[in-house]
């Protein structure tokens, strides 16, 4: 198994983004110094900064799609490309709704996580453990993986491996106890910690038991 950061399937939606926006820039060709120009240049820099593992484009990307949720067509609407909308109001004005950007909010909050690939972490101990005295110790982030239907854990490499029954351990999975996304800035975050004892095993992660809970640990920078 690889010990770099590597791309998963959560590059595809900056690839959508990406081509969305030079969809609308294609479409307002004659307008180029627009607000909805502007946007696509936006969700452009999102994408390509995901791609450079910049931790600030899940951010950017979110605000591109925020701008498009609400609308009051024709004179002010971000929408880039595709839309669902739902309309509110009489012909004069109408209010319209983007029921396709509300659907990639849930998208774009997993790129947080996946955005953290290639960082590295250090994980403490929170109490004593049945791995024994080894934290605290570094580990590179690896990618984003969902175990059964928790889609923020994180795979990580650790620096120093780890025993457990009598086997070295490379390989964690690390997620906050509240289930929101790891945010490295911030010190001494409560996580689950689970073992890769069968590197195999990340093949199908559909059964959380293959992969042992240790403890609660703090993950921090």
């Amino acid at each position: 198994m690889t010990k770099q950061p590597v791309f998963t399937t959560d590059a595809i939606f900056p690839v959508i983004v990406i081509v969305l926006s030079l969809m609308n820039i294609s479409a307002s060709f004659n307008d180029m110094l627009s607000l909805s120009v502007l946007v696509s240049v936006v969700g452009i820099t999102g994408a390509v900064l995901f791609f450079m593992r910049n931790p600030i484009a899940p951010k950017i990307i979110y605000a591109w799609i925020i701008v498009q949720i609400v609308s009051f067509p024709p004179a002010f609407d971000l929408s880039q490309g595709f839309n669902l909308v739902m309309s509110v109001g009489n012909n004069n004005s109408e209010l319209h709704v983007n029921f396709i950007a509300i659907a990639m909010l849930g998208t774009a909050r997993l790129l947080a996580t996946a955005s953290l690939a290639g960082r590295t972490a250090t994980i403490y101990q929170f109490r004593e453990s049945s791995l024994g005295n080894v934290f605290p110790v570094t580990a590179t982030l690896i990618k984003r993986v969902v175990i059964e239907d928790e889609k923020n854990w994180l795979l990580a490499h650790l620096s120093t491996p780890v025993n457990y029954n009598e086997k070295p351990v490379h390989y964690v999975l690390i997620r906050r106890k509240d289930g929101e996304t790891l945010k490295l800035g911030k010190e001494k975050q409560v996580s689950f910690l689970r073992l890769v004892v069968n590197e195999t095993d990340l093949d199908d992660t559909n059964n959380a038991k293959r992969f042992p809970f240790i403890d609660w640990v703090y993950v921090a920078k």
